[in-house]
């Protein structure tokens, strides 16, 4: 169709064997991934055929048209792989094109047209991409890291072989957009860079969504199926915690992501806070109650009531609009009224 295209060899083939045909032909035509025998002096080699659309990488995907872009409460899809910097360095840029890019981006290629996505840019190993609905772009999502485990992508380093691994992050916009002309989103900055911090505490091989898609895909009636970080250092927005909730796609967490978010005034305490989860539990349900406005922890001194308190508060930083403070009343007198430090300690997140 006039549209130029590229032929990828794998190099995954033993030493002398005939490599004539074991190239990757990218076609202007989206399509799926499909294993084949490759036989040559009767050796049986596994191999991978792809095919990869081209116009993908214009941001404009071959299957959607002007009236299809995306409006509303659209939802934002980022994903890179993982440790690619190294793995580029190690292969060097000839081996990383032809066997990690070609087979990732054509696997990406699959999972977005198959599911209404339309990819905005690519940023070598990754993909800026916008979806229609938040069930789209979950199932996109998931359908990449299937793909990447069940037709895994080897990557030789020395003698050592590793996997090609992706991470991704899903953001639900908080206010309608609109496309322009191109297609684009001038006015989507915000929602575009909060949905880029989503994806970047993500670990090997994890899916992380922000609180208003996991709302919007009703995330509560999944319980099976998702667990919430609450609690999260995001990058930009430290001035208050944030919620990631990971999408279990293989049934397994892939650990924490990122590290938790701790307010100004919080000094790091030398040693680990271990159990309590009952009593934090009962505060947190009292705190989150209107009719109970002051919380008093009372008892004996030194059993840990302050910790306890600033541990609990921390967690539950991001129901609070306003934010968080912490007042300390240690050089108040016990018969008066705290106001001066509440006067110079009105708020610290």
């Amino acid at each position: 169709r006039g549209i130029p295209c590229r032929r990828y060899r794998l190099g995954a083939f033993p030493a002398g064997a005939e490599r004539r045909g074991h190239s990757l032909q990218a076609r202007s035509a989206g399509g799926g991934i499909r294993r084949r025998a490759l036989r040559r002096g009767g050796d049986s080699h596994a191999g991978v055929e792809l095919s990869l659309n081209i116009c993908s990488l214009t941001g404009r995907g071959e299957s959607m048209s002007d009236k299809e872009f995306a409006k509303g409460n659209i939802v934002f899809f980022f994903c890179d792989m993982v440790k690619s910097t190294s793995i580029a360095r190690t292969l060097g840029k000839t081996r990383f094109d032809a066997e990690v890019l070609a087979p990732y981006h054509a696997l990406l290629n699959q999972v977005l047209n198959a599911n209404q996505g339309r990819e905005i840019q690519y940023t070598g190993d990754g993909v800026f991409a916008v979806f229609h609905t938040p069930q789209q772009a979950v199932a996109a999502a998931r359908q990449l890291q299937e793909g990447l485990r069940d037709v895994p992508i080897p990557v030789m380093i020395g003698d050592k072989e590793s996997l090609c691994m992706a991470r991704v992050g899903l953001h639900r916009s908080i206010v309608d957009l609109q496309p322009d002309a191109n297609g684009l989103y001038p006015e989507a900055y915000s929602e575009i860079a909060y949905s880029h911090r989503v994806m970047e505490p993500g670990n090997d091989g994890q899916i992380l969504v922000s609180k208003s898609l996991w709302i919007a895909i009703e995330g509560k009636k999944q319980t099976g199926d998702w667990t919430e970080w609450g609690n999260r250092y995001l990058k930009s927005y430290s001035e208050a915690p944030q919620s990631l909730y990971e999408l279990l796609w293989d049934g397994v967490t892939k650990g924490e992501p990122g590290a938790r978010w701790l307010p100004d005034w919080y000094v790091r305490e030398i040693n680990l806070f271990i159990g309590r989860v009952a009593p934090m539990q009962r505060i947190e349900k009292w705190l989150k109650e209107a009719k109970r406005p002051l919380l008093t922890l009372h008892g004996t001194g030194g059993i840990g009531k302050t910790r306890l308190a600033v541990e609990t508060v921390i967690q539950l930083g991001g129901e609070f609009p306003a934010g968080v403070a912490f007042v300390s009343l240690d050089r108040e007198s016990s018969n008066r009224i705290p106001s001066t430090s509440l006067k110079t300690t009105s708020r610290a997140r």
